[in-house]
């Protein structure tokens, strides 16, 4: 399933098998033009000159939309989370400098590891 706006050829083939490291650990997930924006889970952050709507956190830095057997709002997440390649963001040596979600970089060297990318 693909949402209006986004190509078929930009949604992750990458089997996370439950893995749930992305949803964990404050990854900032912007929501963009068509992303559902109805049900008032997000703020507007700024960054530098740039304010956009960007989904809120748990305290833990846990994703609003964690729960106990993952994303509870999977067939209508944003377009960024259809699109997220953990193994693709780990090839890039200068984004991985930057990334202190842990638990996400093992995970995605593992699978790079195993062959797993798409």
């Amino acid at each position: 399933m693909t949402l209006p706006g986004l190509p078929k050829s930009l949604v992750s083939h990458i089997d996370c098998a439950g893995c749930r490291a992305c949803c964990r650990g404050g990854m900032v997930v912007i929501l963009e033009d068509g992303d559902d924006d109805s049900r008032g889970d997000w703020d507007w952050k700024t960054y530098g000159l740039v304010r956009v709507r960007q989904i809120r956190h748990k305290r833990n830095g846990d994703c609003v939309h964690l729960g106990p057997r993952g994303c509870e709002i999977y067939e209508s997440r944003p377009k960024i989370c259809r699109a997220f390649d953990c193994t693709e963001l780990v090839r890039d040596r200068e984004w991985l400098a930057t990334c202190d979600n842990e638990p996400m970089i093992r995970e995605a060297k593992r699978r790079l590891a195993l062959g797993s990318s798409k």
